[in-house]
């Protein structure tokens, strides 16, 4: 709507240039402006009613909304361990004893890739946070 609305002002304006008195060409364009911010305004009105709605909908459910880094993080850590501690020694174990001990193995590829993503997460986080972006 904001798009629509940002994009018609040039054709506006030239609808109200072809105003012949100079004091109602500045009243239109007041009028206009003054139309234009009470329109964002609602807009940004409506979204804090739909977030208000969306905190209250979440209710016991917020936890998930505000620790999706942290859980993926411990996720990410458990994963690790098995593939990279729990595995080897459980199979060094099996070797020793003579009784061999065969683990499914998780694909390294795709615990590299969640890893980089999250520590891009962390630090887009952090720059958020060091410049005040969000709270």
């Amino acid at each position: 709507m904001i798009q629509g609305i940002t994009t018609l002002l040039p054709l506006l304006n030239k609808a109200i240039n072809l105003v012949p008195d100079k004091n109602k060409l500045h009243q239109q364009k007041a009028d206009l402006e003054k139309e234009l911010v009470k329109a964002l305004v609602d807009v940004d009105k409506e979204q804090a009613k739909i977030n208000r709605e969306d905190a209250k909908a979440t209710g016991s459910l917020s936890w998930i909304q505000r620790l999706w880094r942290p859980t993926l993080a411990w996720v990410c850590v458990i994963a690790f361990a098995f593939q990279f501690l729990v595995i080897p020694i459980t199979t060094w174990y099996g070797a020793v004893t003579n009784n061999p001990i065969d683990l499914p193995t998780l694909p390294s590829d795709v615990l590299m890739t969640t890893l980089f993503a999250l520590l891009g997460l962390t630090g887009a986080r952090s720059f958020e946070k060091l410049k005040k972006i969000n709270k």
